[in-house]
């Protein structure tokens, strides 16, 4: 049988089989491909959790550790305590700065510690709900950066009272400088302050504890260590600290 050449020299099985060696070639490139194209897509979605979860949990948040001993009715040394610290009733509260809820609580909470001053702990823990109040964090560390200049609770104050001033905007923290410049703050050291590591562990230290503590949502109250169903009053959360008070 006779075969014929083509016109590059080639007889027509060769064409054939160079054809077929052609295909074979382009179907393993294809394959090499698309797996490449795989693993480039599950590299780019793990980063995207990764990304995800930091913006949750915080910035730096696995570098603040809780202390070994930590108990949730414990006051700490550097917690922010109003009336008396060694008070034999501590009230502790878990509060986002921008859960409408906690402000609700705030002038109940003011008017419990005007009327029972020393004869109880007020502590105050930060519990920013990152994951749907932008604003939560900035005003924590706010009130962190007041802190360092003395007034935290000045500052802690300013922003549940004016809670609406701010809350809707999609970044409040040029708003919290103006609070920071009312209560007479030395704005070179807030402005370190607030973007400092310290007061960014300060902040996740707390969100820490809460978690370890079963808090969930804000604002969350315990009572000499015991969470409490949220009072729907002030006379009720009034009568329950003055139980507490009668059996300490």
């Amino acid at each position: 049988m006779t075969e014929h050449l083509q016109g590059d020299g080639l007889t027509k099985r060769e064409m054939k089989r160079q054809q077929k060696i052609y295909k074979q070639q382009k179907r393993e490139r294809s394959a090499v491909l698309n797996k490449a194209i795989m693993w480039v897509v599950a590299i780019l979605v793990v980063g995207v959790v990764v990304v995800g979860l930091a913006k949750l949990l915080g910035p730096a948040f696995t570098q603040t550790p809780l202390p070994d001993d930590f108990e949730v009715g414990t006051v700490l040394a550097d917690d922010w305590v109003k009336g008396n610290r060694n008070a034999e009733v501590v009230l502790i509260e878990y509060a986002d700065f921008q859960c409408p809820a906690c402000a609700s609580y705030f002038p109940i909470v003011q008017r419990l510690n005007a009327e029972l001053g020393d004869k109880i702990a007020f502590v105050f823990r930060h519990f920013p709900l990152r994951s749907i109040h932008p604003n939560a964090e900035p005003s924590a560390r706010a009130a962190e950066a007041a802190g360092r200049q003395g007034k935290f609770f000045e500052m802690h104050d300013m922003i549940f009272a004016k809670q609406h001033e701010w809350s809707r905007l999609p970044r409040a923290a040029g708003t919290f400088e103006d609070y920071a410049e009312e209560l007479g703050l030395d704005m070179d050291q807030y402005e370190k302050d607030v973007n400092s590591q310290e007061v960014i562990n300060r902040v996740n230290r707390d969100v820490l504890g809460g978690r370890a503590a079963g808090v969930n949502g804000t604002p969350t109250f315990f009572l000499n260590g015991q969470q409490i169903t949220n009072p729907r009053s002030y006379d009720e959360f009034k009568a329950l600290i003055e139980s507490a008070l009668q059996n300490s």
